[in-house]
């Protein structure tokens, strides 16, 4: 899925009117929650890598690459819209514990 808020006004989300500005960061917001529960639910490190600046001359895509622990907290994080490498130190057994007391109970 390309994250791109503007790409169609009509499927921002909310009835609302909105900004461009805020259909951006309303996008993020939802993106690194979706990330964070699916960690948390999971019990496991996502890590997601999104493109971001003009796509095909039309499509703003917004980024949002982060990492995100089983615990459901960010990590590491994109800062902006340009090329960037995130990265962060991770320890698989941080994913033990939500795995084996889910399978327990």
């Amino acid at each position: 899925m390309y994250l791109h808020a503007n790409s169609k006004p009509d499927n921002r989300g909310t009835r609302k009117p909105t900004t461009p500005e805020q259909a951006e960061k309303d996008a993020l917001y939802q993106h690194q929650l979706v990330m964070k529960c699916n960690s948390y639910m999971n019990s496991c490190f996502s890590i997601s890598a999104a493109k971001a600046g003009l796509e095909d001359g039309k499509y703003d895509l917004i980024g949002g690459s982060c990492i995100t622990s089983p615990e459901g907290y960010v990590l590491a994080e994109a800062k902006g819209k340009g090329d960037e490498i995130v990265f962060a130190e991770i320890d698989l057994e941080d994913c033990r514990q939500g795995k084996e007391k889910a399978s327990s109970s």
